[in-house]
């Protein structure tokens, strides 16, 4: 999934193999978003498994965007979070 189109931002859904073994991918989403929106953009990761979104949203953060995480307290699965949290990812988490 990759979002096009400066003016009228659309999502779009690629017919592409997997990347890090997902498809749609949140890498390949948040990679689009950072060469989009750059600092217009905010990035969300929430619960779930994996490392799927780590490299997107670090690519996001130094396009300028502000990229935040949920809380370990508040997930099902602390798995995407920890591995953004650990690298220091984000700025702030929430609940």
């Amino acid at each position: 999934m990759t979002v096009a189109n400066a003016h009228a931002p659309v999502c779009r859904l690629l017919e592409k193999p997997p990347v890090n073994g997902h498809r749609p991918s949140v890498d390949v989403l948040f990679d689009s978003v950072a060469e989009l929106a750059g600092r217009n953009a905010v990035g969300v990761i929430l619960t779930g498994m994996g490392r799927d979104g780590a490299s997107g949203l670090l690519k996001m953060r130094h396009a300028g965007a502000r990229t935040v995480g949920q809380n370990e307290k508040t997930c099902v699965v602390y798995g995407m979070p920890r591995v953004l949290s650990n690298s220091a990812l984000w700025k702030r988490s929430f609940r």
